[in-house]
C-alpha cells in the first residue's frame, strides 16, 4: 500500500454470510460453498494487512429456476461486518433461466455507478473481481468509466467454459458469453491467476498476470497444531471432501479403499455433484466406506481434525486438471492434516514437499499407494502436517502482499 494516499478495495463477487449460504446449499439453491469461503480467506486478510475500507457488490449464484422454484430473489440491506469495516451490498434480481444473467448484469452495472460517485476522486481503489462472470465484469468496467483512479485486478478461479455446460443450450449460451468475457477482458489491468496453464489458455502476457492458486482460512491457521493420538493413530479415518463430478471418479476411491487390508481404517465422503448417486452406490456395497453428502464446511474441518490422511485421487488425465489447485488441499494443510493427492498439474510444484503424491493408473494401484500411506511411520506423518502448517502460512502471506501491490500493465 502507497505511503498516505488515501485508498479502498472494491469486491465485487458472488458473496454471501457463509452460515446462510450453508442455508442454501441445504435448501438446493445454490452450490458456490468453495467459491465464497475463497472470497471470505482474501477479504480476512485484507482486513488484517490493510487498514484500508471495503466495500464488496454482491449477486449470490444460484441455481436457477424451475430447478431451484425460488423466482425471485430481493435485494438486500447493506450488511457490515469486521466492526465495519466491510460494507456488503447484495442486489437483487429474477432467477429465471435466460433471465437472470441479463438482470444481474443491468442491477449491477446501476449499483457499481451510484458507488463509484459516491468516492472521492482522490481515493484509490483496489478493483478486485471474482471470477470470469459476464455481470460482475461488466459492472467493473462501469465502476471505472466513473471512477479511473482505480487498479481492475480479475481474479481467475476457474474458467469459463468449464462452468455449466449441461445442454445444448447451454453450451450456446455459454459461447455467447464467452465471446463477451474476451471483449470485457480488455479492461483488467491485471489477472490473478489459479494455474500458470490459465495463462496460455487466456492468450495472457507474462507481464499482466499473477499465479494466485488460493489462500489459506486465516481461521483454520488459529487451530493448535495436533497431536496423532491414539484415536487417529488406531482407526486411520481417512477423508475426501468436495466435489463429487462424476469425471473424477470417486466412486473408484472406495473400491480401492476397500480393497486395503489395513485394520480399523475408514473412509468418509462429503461432497456433491453429477457423480453423487454412483459415489454413494459404491459406498453401499462398502464395508470401509460412507458417504455422508454435503456437510457445513465448519462440520468437515472437525472430521479432518479427526483424519488420519485427507485424500484427493483425482484423475491427472483431465484438461481441467490443469486450471485448478483444489481448495481442499490448501484446507487440510493449513489445519496441519497430512494429504495425499495425485500429481493434478494445477499444484504448484513447490507444493509437493508438502503432499504425499497418489500415482496410480488403477484400482489396484491406487490401493497400494493408500495402503503404503497408512503404514507410514506416524512420526513422519506429524512432520509433514506440521510442515505443511507453516508453508501454507507464509506462503498466503506473501500472496496476499504480493496481489494488493500487483498493477498488471494496463498497457498489455
Amino acid at each position: 500500500m502507497a505511503g498516505n494516499r488515501k485508498e479502498l478495495i472494491l469486491w465485487i463477487g458472488p458473496l454471501l454470510d457463509e452460515i446462510e449460504l450453508e442455508s442454501m446449499v441445504e435448501r438446493g439453491e445454490c452450490d458456490t460453498v468453495s467459491a465464497n469461503l475463497a472470497e471470505w480467506n482474501y477479504l480476512k486478510y485484507f482486513i488484517r494487512d490493510t487498514d484500508c475500507e471495503i466495500v464488496a457488490l454482491s449477486a449470490i449464484r444460484t441455481v436457477e429456476w424451475p430447478i431451484n422454484k425460488k423466482i425471485v430473489y430481493n435485494s438486500r440491506q447493506v450488511e457490515h461486518f469486521f466492526d465495519g469495516r466491510l460494507a456488503l451490498h447484495n442486489i437483487g434480481f429474477c432467477n429465471m433461466f435466460g433471465v437472470s444473467h441479463l438482470v444481474r448484469e443491468k442491477t449491477l452495472v446501476a449499483k457499481a455507478k451510484e458507488i463509484a460517485d459516491l468516492i472521492d476522486s482522490s481515493v484509490y481503489v483496489h478493483l478486485f473481481v471474482y471470477s470470469m462472470h459476464l455481470p460482475f465484469m461488466k459492472a467493473a468496467s462501469a465502476f471505472m468509466e466513473r471512477h479511473r483512479n482505480c487498479c481492475y485486478k480479475l481474479i481467475v478461479p476457474d474458467l469459463p467454459l468449464n462452468m455449466n455446460t449441461s445442454t445444448s443450450m447451454r453450451r450456446v449460451l455459454k459461447e455467447i458469453d464467452w465471446k463477451n468475457i474476451q471483449q470485457q477482458m480488455k479492461y483488467v489491468d491485471g489477472f490473478i491467476l489459479y494455474t500458470y496453464q490459465m495463462s496460455e489458455y487466456l492468450r495472457i502476457p507474462d507481464r499482466k498476470f499473477m499465479v494466485c492458486e488460493g489462500i489459506a482460512n486465516m481461521d483454520l491457521l488459529q487451530f493448535p497444531s495436533r497431536d496423532l493420538d491414539a484415536e487417529i493413530t488406531n482407526n486411520k479415518l481417512c477423508i475426501y471432501a468436495g466435489s463429487l463430478d462424476e469425471r473424477y471418479e470417486i466412486d473408484q476411491l472406495v473400491e480401492a479403499f476397500d480393497s486395503i487390508g489395513i485394520d480399523g481404517a475408514s473412509l468418509e465422503i462429503y461432497g456433491r455433484g453429477s457423480g453423487e448417486e454412483r459415489v454413494r452406490n459404491a459406498c453401499k456395497a462398502a464395508h470401509k466406506a460412507c458417504f455422508y453428502g454435503f456437510k457445513p464446511n465448519a462440520f468437515i474441518v472437525r472430521r479432518m481434525m479427526k483424519a488420519f490422511l485427507v485424500v484427493n485421487p483425482r484423475p491427472t488425465r483431465l484438461a481441467l486438471a490443469e486450471y485448478s489447485c483444489p481448495s481442499k488441499t490448501i484446507e487440510a494443510m493449513a489445519l496441519g492434516v497430512p494429504f495425499a493427492s495425485s500429481k493434478l498439474s494445477g499444484i504448484p510444484e513447490d507444493y509437493w514437499d508438502y503432499i504425499f503424491p497418489l500415482e496410480f493408473d488403477s484400482t489396484c494401484q491406487l490401493a497400494a499407494c493408500l495402503e503404503g500411506l497408512l503404514s507410514q511411520d506416524t512420526y513422519l506423518l506429524r512432520k509433514r502436517g506440521l510442515d505443511s502448517k507453516a508453508f501454507i502460512r507464509g506462503r498466503s502471506r506473501e500472496l496476499v502482499k504480493t496481489m494488493l501491490e500487483f498493477h498488471g500493465d494496463a498497457s498489455a
